[in-house]
This record gives C-alpha cells, sequence and structure tokens, in this order.
C-alpha cells in the first residue's frame, strides 16, 4: 500500500486531513481514502487518515462488500 497523496483543507471551521491510498494486488488496483479532523496535530491527523484508509482496505480483504 502506497500514500497517494495527502492534503489539509478547511470543511467549514473544522481542518481535516485527506488522504489517497493506491493498494496494487495484481491484477487490481484499489484506491482508497480516508480522512480525520485536525485535533491538535496536523501529522497526528494525516496519520489517522491512513489508518482511516488502510482499514477500508481491511474492510474488503475480509469480505466486507461496502466501499464507501
Amino acid at each position: 500500500m502506497d500514500v497517494v497523496g495527502a492534503e489539509l483543507t478547511r470543511v467549514g471551521t473544522q481542518d481535516v486531513a485527506i488522504v489517497t491510498l493506491v493498494s496494487v494486488e495484481m491484477p487490481l488496483e484499489r484506491h482508497l481514502a480516508g480522512s480525520a479532523t485536525v485535533h491538535h496535530s496536523p501529522d497526528d491527523a494525516i496519520v489517522r487518515a491512513v489508518l482511516d484508509a488502510a482499514n477500508r482496505r481491511l474492510s474488503l480483504a475480509a469480505g466486507d462488500s461496502h466501499d464507501d
């Protein structure tokens, strides 16, 4: 799994970290996104956003058919 991009943006009154990941398992390439609000540290929010996206991948691997 690789990080494709990461950004901090403002949504309403909240700063939000948004990341995109790519997971390649030939022949499939899955693009995943995750987000997290910034509470104390932008770096912490980016890490939590990566974990959010990675958890989506784990849900897919476990057979959960949801793809938000």
